[in-house]
């Protein structure tokens, strides 16, 4: 697999980790959370599912890291762990390095 193809991967991959997170929080929190301008459920779908460019599966990710990063620690601390995705191979992937760069 060349690297861009892998990269493609990947993001897809740690966008979906963070849909799974986002789609876990209960929604007694609704209320509580910050307001989702930045991201684009429905965007983000169009992205995994069909055929996308780095850059737009790295500002999705973008998005939906700030998002979660947004969420107050008050809320946040009655949240399950972030599933199936790991924050510094986020960070990696969103400087351009796949797993096996790192």
């Amino acid at each position: 697999m060349n690297t861009n193809h892998k990269l493609v991967s990947e993001l897809k991959s740690a966008l979906s980790g963070t849909l799974e997170y986002i789609d876990a929080i209960p929604s007694e929190f609704g209320n509580k959370l910050p307001s989702m301008r930045e991201f684009n459920r429905e965007h983000i779908n169009v992205l995994l599912q069909g055929v996308s460019s780095v850059s737009d599966l790295q500002s999705a990710l973008r998005a939906s890291l700030e998002y979660i990063d947004s969420i107050p620690s008050a809320v946040a601390d009655f949240f399950p762990l972030m599933p199936g995705i790991d924050r510094d191979w986020a960070d990696n992937l969103l400087d351009g390095c796949t797993s096996d760069d790192a």
